[in-house]
């Protein structure tokens, strides 16, 4: 008997090239919005980051660790991290929490929860040396945020994404003022070259912004779309 079976040609999609730097697909890579030089800073950002966000397409991370010196990325806190210094604080909207811009300006360690807000909450609540430390948030909010490309929290108007807030809190913390105002604006370049790359394959039918939202604000895309 014959078991023979025919031959079939099977064609499978060719996978997208990856920039071998940022491993994003070459299309929107984002190489060319950073800096030559990483940008230092009195401040150092440390960030717990939730296991699922390093996966996530559009996670933000990234841009701070391709533009400042001193940024830590962990998604389990060291027992570094567990002993509470004099000049800790934590960027979170807690009861207890003060305007960032309240703070003077000098060095210190800056904890920041990287993930989706709810799970960001989560994270929080666990940890109590998050709870322990000095809560700073941002609130004062003048610019529209940049990063578009995720749906916001829908109880939070002008919701940051985490590169921008971080760049936010370092603009007020700063020791060098300068300094400050150099990251602020640079980070919020590469984030807006960023969107302008990324929104050039997205449909505005597909965005995930809903007007019946909060935080929805009028015009947001036409920044970014004609």
């Amino acid at each position: 008997m014959d078991w023979s079976f025919p031959q079939v040609a099977y064609e499978f999609p060719e996978k997208r090239q990856l920039c071998e730097n940022c491993k994003r697909p070459s299309k929107v890579c984002f190489c060319d919005v950073i800096p030559e030089e990483k940008l230092d800073h009195s401040t150092t950002v440390c960030i717990l980051q939730h296991p699922a966000e390093a996966s996530t397409a559009f996670c933000t991370t990234p841009f701070l660790q391709s533009c400042l010196q001193h940024v830590q990325v962990v998604s389990k806190l060291p027992p570094e991290w567990k002993l509470l210094q004099e000049q800790d604080l934590v960027l979170f909207p807690s009861d207890t929490s003060t305007p960032v811009e309240n703070i003077s300006r000098g060095k210190y360690r800056l904890f920041v929860i990287d993930g989706t807000w709810s799970s960001a909450k989560k994270i929080y609540k666990k940890h109590e040396h998050f709870q322990q430390r000095r809560n700073v948030f941002l609130s004062r909010r003048d610019n529209i945020p940049l990063f578009l490309l995720r749906k916001p929290p829908s109880n939070i108007v002008n919701a940051y994404c985490t590169a921008e807030a971080v760049a936010t809190a370092l603009y007020w913390l700063e020791q060098d003022e300068a300094k400050g105002s150099k990251i602020y604006h640079t980070i919020r370049n590469c984030i807006r070259k960023f969107c302008e790359k990324q929104m050039q394959y997205i449909s505005k039918d597909s965005v995930r912004h809903r007007r019946q939202n909060q935080g929805y604000i009028e015009q947001l895309y036409e920044q970014w779309q004609s």
